[in-house]
Order: structure tokens, then sequence, then C-alpha cells
């Protein structure tokens, strides 16, 4: 998956450098709208590689609403890492239950693995980005239905 500022869309690497860091520093919705429209307006319309770099971006903020550190996309999968610590608080949260009552009511979508010591909620068959961001979508649905 190509998620990234092309260099034919931005020429400059320190331009592009100075575009990430801005990304980077987007907290919501309205925040990466205007973003969007700054680079089409700089750049002209933004290519699928950007497109889908915008939404990893919402990808990460749902991981993070939901309670995961990280989440990889990669293989066709998408792994979403807890919390590393195993003490901490939110194994014993409203978000974990929801997860956990997400996994029993949905079997096939999804698996919680355990590698390295760290915990892992792993959904195969994850071939673009969307599917990705609509699993999340329905974890947190599931959470706020309990």
């Amino acid at each position: 998956m190509e998620i990234l500022i092309p260099d034919d869309y931005v020429n400059s690497i320190s331009e592009r450098l100075q575009l990430y860091k801005n990304l980077n520093n987007v907290k919501n919705d309205k925040e990466l709208s205007v973003f969007e429209k700054d680079l089409i307006d700089r750049f002209g319309p933004v290519p699928d590689a950007v497109e889908k770099l915008l939404n990893s971006i919402k990808l990460r903020w749902l991981g993070r609403d939901i309670g995961f550190e990280k989440i990889v996309l990669k293989s066709n999968k998408m792994i979403a890492y807890f919390i590393a610590n195993p003490q901490s608080n939110f194994f014993e949260s409203e978000n974990f239950k929801g997860i956990l009552n997400y996994i029993k009511l949905n079997p096939r979508a999804c698996q919680m693995k355990e590698r390295n010591n760290k915990l892992s909620l792993v959904f195969e068959k994850v071939t673009k980005l969307e599917m990705a961001i609509t699993h999340l979508h329905t974890i947190l649905e599931n959470k706020l239905e309990k």
C-alpha cells in the first residue's frame, strides 16, 4: 500500500518533510480537511497515495480512541497492538470490555494474539485502508452500544 506524498506531487524533499510534520500535528477532522484543501490549492488534486495517507491518519485516531498503541497494515492483515503495560487500567476499562464483546460476537472477524509479551488484535483479509477503518468503526459502535 502506497501511503505517502509522492515526489511527483510535491517535488521538493524539504517541502514534503514539512508537510509530513504539519500532518502529524493535525488533531481532528476539521484540521485534516483544511490540510487537504491547502494541498489541493497548492499542488492540485490529491493522488490516491495522499488520499490513503490522510485516511491512515483517521485510522490512527480511531485506534487511539479504542486504546491501541500502534496499528500495522501489511500482508493483507491489520495488527492492532494494545497498550504494552499488562498492568494498565485499560484492561479493566469499558473500551477493553467492548473489544472483548466485539471478538465474542464476531469470532471470524479477528483474533486476539499474544507474541513477545505484546497483546494484539489481528484482522485477516484487510486489503484496503477503508476496510481497516470500517473494522475499527464497528468496534467503536459496539462499545457505544454496551
